[in-house]
């Protein structure tokens, strides 16, 4: 995350007029969710981050590591990041010019990590030292980005900049050249 955002803020530096860092990180948000559904089909067919075992019907026995049946967190996470991309794009294609810059971004933020806060209840520890943790790390570090998603969603409605689309970049180019 910290390196993505990082990639689009030395982006959009360039870009600063044309395209600000929110209305660029709003144009990439539906897919990046995307990218995180594939990920996590990548930690299931390599048994990574398993779930905690369960008796449940769909429960998935990954023979690389033990031959308990776990809950396929992975696969709920996936599953969970495509519905996610599909809203995000969804609300994109209603909205467009008439959404508030940092509204995607918002939601995505939001939505991501408040369902990794969620499914890690169904995690494996990942380390010893969470053991005595009532939280797991990942929910740890997903609440201080549920707040920042939850901010930019309020921000986002409070502010009047609506999202500029390069359309309108030229003709505001083309009005100031005839001035």
């Amino acid at each position: 995350s910290i390196g993505i955002m990082t990639g689009l803020y030395i982006y959009s530096i360039k870009r600063n007029k044309e395209q600000p860092y929110l209305w660029v990180s709003d144009r990439v948000a539906p897919p990046i969710a995307l990218a995180g559904c594939m990920i996590r089909l990548g930690n299931f067919f390599n048994s990574e981050i398993v779930g905690q075992p369960t008796d449940v019907p769909w429960a998935i026995t990954f023979a690389r590591l033990d031959n308990i049946p776990r809950h396929p967190t992975q696969l709920y996470e996936s599953l969970a990041y495509l519905v996610i991309s599909v809203i995000l794009y969804t609300i994109y294609l209603r909205r467009k010019e008439k959404s508030h810059i940092g509204l995607l971004t918002g939601w995505f933020f939001t939505l991501i990590f408040g369902f990794r806060f969620c499914i890690e209840f169904l995690k494996k520890n990942q380390v010893s030292f969470e053991l005595d943790m009532p939280l797991h790390m990942g929910q740890i570090l997903s609440i201080p980005m549920v707040l920042f998603g939850i901010g930019l969603i309020i921000y986002s409605q409070t502010t009047k900049r609506t999202a500029i689309t390069p359309k309108q970049t030229k003709n505001k180019k083309n009005k100031d050249k005839r001035k």
